[in-house]
């Protein structure tokens, strides 16, 4: 199979063509090139893998990561809502948080959807999906004021701040 990357947003799509439109970004399909082949690398064992067990395995683990992240999310928010009743069960949801996070990794890494195969070039697709993540709080933010919803805004800009820092520590 063929590896195609989004230049707007770095979204890679394992198939023997580009999508139609980008999932992450809605960008045609203009905005994918196709990858070089990179069999010769020696860290392109989870691809080679992966191409060998074809479209039903690669539909499979986006499934998995999909529902294996969500999870997670409502996990961590689990935790924090436990935090005022109970400090174990926010522990324990906390924990259950991490071992999703870590097997939807696994699954991510299968996919090669999201992972490049030399660091700088992961930390350059982190730093874009983190300066999209700050768009759109920003375009949250905006249409809360015009809607007069005030209590999410300071939260929203908060995490626009440690976006912010998270941006400069990579750089």
């Amino acid at each position: 199979m063929k590896r195609f990357k989004c230049k707007e947003c770095g979204y890679i799509h394992i198939g023997d063509e580009a999508p139609t439109t980008c999932p992450v970004c809605g960008f045609d399909a203009e905005v994918f090139y196709e990858m070089e082949d990179s069999s010769s690398s020696e860290n392109s064992g989870y691809i080679e893998m992966l191409d060998d067990a074809g479209n039903n395995t690669v539909k499979l683990l986006r499934q998995k990561f999909d529902y294996l992240t969500e999870l997670a999310a409502v996990s961590l928010s689990m935790s924090k809502q436990a935090k005022e009743e109970s400090k174990e069960e926010s522990e324990i949801f906390s924990e259950v948080a991490r071992n999703l996070l870590d097997e939807s990794s696994v699954a991510a890494m299968m996919l090669g959807e999201f992972l490049e195969f030399n660091t700088e070039s992961n930390k350059e697709n982190l730093e874009r999906k983190i300066e999209k993540a700050i768009e759109k709080n920003t375009e949250m933010i905006k249409s809360f004021e015009e809607d007069g919803i005030d209590e999410h805004i300071a939260t929203l800009e908060k995490e626009n701040n440690r976006y912010i820092e998270i941006l400069e520590k990579l750089k």
